[in-house]
């Protein structure tokens, strides 16, 4: 037998074994992971598959016309903005939203943590027609957890957005 699969196979599990413990390293179940993580994490967490926050996780948009749920787009009047709330999970997800119409817009994604009283921010500028946008939402800590994303569309044309 050749010993130079396995011996692959094994670099990989220690390599993945390294980027798990790094990721977890300093974040324990009574603190939010903090979401400036170091720049080789977030390289790797882009191979890590999370579940997506769609529009059936979304408590309420405001103003309402702005989110239609049956085609699952989200438009954004120009130089408005639009307020979506997410269901809070036990699990960590990802919003994308893939930018459809409009000149630019701004993603501001605000979690507050009821049990430490932390509020973890995510910002997006200057996005642009096909650009797509994630955005990682972390598991409840709470179920008084707010989890909202502000989408504020520049001058201009309207700004529209689906969730890929």
């Amino acid at each position: 037998m050749n010993p130079k699969p396995v011996i692959v196979i094994l670099i990989i599990i220690c390599v993945i074994f390294a980027v798990g413990i790094g990721a977890g390293v300093g974040q324990d179940d009574e603190s939010p992971p903090d979401m400036t993580d170091a720049d080789w994490v977030q390289s790797f967490k882009k191979w890590i598959p999370t579940s997506q926050a769609g529009v059936d996780d979304i408590i309420r948009a405001t103003p309402a016309g702005c989110l239609n749920d049956a085609q699952e787009r989200l438009t954004v009047p120009a130089g408005g903005s639009c307020e979506l709330t997410w269901r809070p999970a036990n699990t960590q997800r990802t919003i994308r939203l893939r930018m459809t119409a409009g000149e630019g817009a701004d993603l501001f994604l605000v979690q507050t943590v009821q049990k430490d009283g932390d509020t973890l921010t995510s910002r997006e500028r200057g996005v642009g027609v096909g650009q797509t946008v994630e955005m990682d939402i972390y598991r409840r800590q709470t179920e008084q957890d707010m989890i909202k994303l502000t989408v504020t569309c520049q001058l201009g044309d309207a700004c529209g957005f689906v969730f890929p």
